[in-house]
């Protein structure tokens, strides 16, 4: 069974969850300064290099869960507090089906966590390229240094070193974009301004 109430937020309506014996108060709407608040602990999370990503990714969502306990209801979190009791029990799954712009909320945040992955995957995978490619420049470097190289040999390190810069540079160099020269812009603004050629007059007008 289900009541409605309002909370401390204002006009905000808290719903009523009849859990067993005890009542669990939910705020039907996310404030604004709690979705900001939220986010801003999930991807500050996500940011803490030190822990591997799949442990930030689990830390990240098990504190949002518990935000979304202690912003959004009644529930005393404290030191007696389990959150796996709140989610095998099924609570929680009733708490956010009842917050009525949770799934905005969530689909936000989904959003820009893939983003952020996508951003942290780019860069692991471009500092992979960037090592192979430094690797092989010390490589040369020491064989020039300790080695006593015909032209020939010489020439095949060289060729190795270009071949690697070139696909390094066909996968991860930005190309750059054509600039219009000077003599070209004014071309065009030439062109642009030039007198358009008058029309034909009509046989009739030529005849009179």
């Amino acid at each position: 069974m289900e009541n409605e109430s309002l909370s401390s937020e204002g006009s905000i309506k808290l719903i009523t969850i009849n859990v067993g014996e005890n009542d669990i108060n939910v705020m039907e709407y996310m404030p604004l300064s709690f979705q900001m608040s939220l986010l801003d602990n999930y991807f500050t999370t996500l940011q803490d290099e030190s822990i591997p990503l799949h442990r930030r990714l689990f830390i990240a969502e098990s504190g949002l869960q518990l935000g979304v306990i202690d912003l959004m209801t009644n529930i005393a979190v404290d030191e007696d507090f389990v959150l796996d009791d709140i989610n095998n029990s099924g609570v929680y799954q009733k708490i956010i089906d009842n917050i009525k712009n949770y799934s905005q909320f969530i689909e936000i945040l989904k959003i820009t966590r893939d983003v952020f992955i996508d951003n942290i995957n780019f860069k692991q995978s471009l500092g992979g390229k960037v090592d192979t490619f430094l690797d092989n420049i010390n490589i040369f470097i020491r064989s020039v240094a300790n080695m006593d190289m015909d032209k020939d040999t010489l020439k095949e390190l060289v060729e190795t070193l270009q071949n690697t810069q070139k696909d390094f540079n066909d996968k991860w160099a930005i190309q750059p974009v054509p600039q219009t020269t000077e003599r070209e812009a004014k071309d065009v603004a030439k062109a642009s301004t030039a007198r358009k050629p008058r029309k034909k007059a009509a046989k009739s007008e030529e005849q009179s």
